[in-house]
């Protein structure tokens, strides 16, 4: 089955004046419409009843709805980012930490479920958070400390430079002896910390430089018990439940439940139940040239299939000459009734009597007895409608591949689909990437 993507035209160049003689005509080819970013797949967009247009990520606006813990389904204030109780995350492999905590030692033990990562906390006054007790040990390490007195200093210094007269004078005092002094960051970057770390990388590129790095297999395979003592677990980080708003009217197109553990909506527009469903396949008939090569007539069979509860027109329309690299479609069948769709899908009768015969295989009993009772469709005549039952119908469709086509390219065609219904009249472009151009014999 062919790639169908919608066209999304939030891409298109604004213009100071509008032209209603154009808006709705073929000869106003969407300029964007061969960008990548601007084609979605069905499911992914969303729909605006109050616009009558289609919105992808870029039109919508995301309002945090809730934050909750994945782990615990705990939730969480805005302002937090991580579990703030027990769920802790390996720093080696990142699945979840077993907490099991030692009542003789006062202290607790995690370990993962998966590697072979372990960690002994500090021994505890009293119960506290695991996420608590982490950061707090976090923050007792030397370059924590290290980047504590430096966010410290730059912030003072700002203040200074703002003249703000809240800072002691005892800082001001520092702060001028530092300025004064030509080796103040000579001294600070002396300290016994950073030169150890200094003296490690200079060791590090003087083996590098002798290739022992390379020459040596105890790189690779050193112990890992060190780094399986000092690495401290990660905190879970939070999952969000999101609302969607439409940009140009504000209205609501999605917004679901703040419970994390339920999947319920409050509201929701997908386009994938607005618009009509489309899809191409290649003409099961073999004696039909379905190779596509330059300047050669390739067909197919397109299913339309109407997603709304009530009766819609659909007219399709295609490019005589297209511009950007297109090629020519000939649809026979461009006008035609589409019956709503039924109210439940829950029978299997009824989900099979839905599905187009080219659709359905001979896998099940109630789908050969279906294409049984159906009568048989002749796919070699391109110049009548295949099949129309309830909400669907198939229509034949040929591409005269581009003479200049390059092999190996992707054969795309742009498609307007505009349809109208009880309270709804909705016009978009869809492409069809319909496989690979073929070199000519």
């Amino acid at each position: 089955m062919a790639k169908v993507s919608v066209f999304c035209p939030c891409s298109e160049r604004l213009t100071s004046e509008l032209d209603d003689t154009v808006s709705l005509e073929l000869s106003s080819f969407p300029e964007t419409i061969t960008d990548p970013n601007t084609l979605h797949i069905q499911p992914d967009l969303n729909f605006c009843n109050q616009c009558q247009a289609v919105r992808c990520r870029k039109c919508i606006e995301l309002e945090v709805v809730t934050k909750y813990c994945p782990r615990c389904l705990h939730e969480m204030k805005p302002e937090y980012s991580f579990c703030s109780r027990n769920c802790l995350d390996c720093p080696t492999c990142g699945n979840n930490l077993i907490v099991l905590p030692n009542k003789n030692t006062m202290t607790c033990s995690m370990s993962c479920s998966t590697c072979d990562y372990i960690y002994t906390s500090e021994a505890l006054d009293k119960l506290r958070p695991m996420a608590r007790v982490v950061k707090t040990e976090q923050n007792k390490r030397e370059s924590m400390r290290m980047f504590s007195d430096l966010q410290k200093f730059y912030l003072q210094q700002r203040q200074l430079e703002l003249g703000n007269e809240d800072i002691p004078k005892s800082i001001v005092t520092e702060y001028s002896k530092m300025k004064v002094k030509e080796y103040g960051i000579y001294e600070f970057m002396r300290r016994s910390t950073v030169r150890a770390l200094d003296e490690e990388t200079v060791e590090s590129f003087a083996r590098l430089a002798n290739n022992e790095s390379i020459l040596s297999y105890d790189i690779g395979l050193g112990d890992s018990s060190r780094f399986k003592s000092e690495a401290l677990p990660l905190q879970t980080k939070l999952r969000c439940k999101y609302a969607k708003r439409c940009k140009a009217c504000r209205s609501s197109l999605m917004k679901p439940d703040h419970d994390p553990t339920s999947v319920k909506f409050y509201k929701l527009s997908n386009a994938i139940d607005t618009l009509p469903s489309i899809r191409v396949y290649p003409n099961p008939n073999n004696n039909t040239d379905t190779s596509m090569t330059p300047g050669s007539i390739a067909s197919f069979v397109l299913v339309v299939q109407n997603a709304l509860d009530s009766d819609i027109n659909v007219n399709l329309s295609a490019y005589t000459e297209l511009p950007g690299g297109f090629h020519q479609v000939q649809l026979p069948k461009s006008s035609f009734t589409l019956h709503r769709k039924p109210q439940s899908y829950t029978k299997l009768e009824v989900l099979i009597d839905c599905t187009p015969s080219i659709e359905l295989s001979r896998g099940t009993k109630a789908s050969r007895v279906a294409l049984m009772n159906r009568p048989v469709i002749d796919y070699s005549d391109d110049h009548m409608v295949y099949e129309h039952r309830q909400n669907y119908i198939v229509v034949p469709m040929k591409v005269v591949i581009h003479e200049n086509s390059q092999p190996q390219t992707t054969v795309k065609v742009p498609i307007l689909v505009s349809f109208k219904g009880e309270d709804i009249a909705v016009a978009f472009w869809c492409v069809l990437e319909l496989g690979q151009c073929c070199a000519a014999a």
